[in-house]
């Protein structure tokens, strides 16, 4: 997974699918951040215009240690929550949906 912050949110990116983060992310004294925006599962193959993958809101919860990002994904409509770790600097090679 690739991340890239701005002032304004955040985009990030999964093999299989993306997300976005509203406003800027920051964090407390702590560490710890919170923030709300919206994921987009793709799938394999083409996609025709009716049946176009769609967002759904999902929350945003972690902790930002040194230059480590511990990041807790909850997606409207999914049990388990998806935990992912950022490392800045540190970008991976996606394989997209094929």
């Amino acid at each position: 997974m690739n991340a890239t912050f701005t002032d304004r949110g955040a985009r990030l990116d999964f093999d299989c699918a993306a997300a976005e983060i509203d406003g800027a992310v920051r964090s407390g004294p702590d560490g710890s951040i919170r923030a709300s925006g919206r994921y987009l599962a793709d799938h394999p193959g083409p996609i025709e215009g009716d049946l176009a993958a769609h967002s759904v809101p999902a929350q945003f919860s972690g902790r930002l240690v040194g230059d480590e990002l511990h990041l807790e994904i909850t997606v409207e409509g999914h049990a388990a929550a998806q935990t992912v770790t950022l490392v800045r600097g540190r970008r991976v090679k996606l394989v997209r949906c094929l």
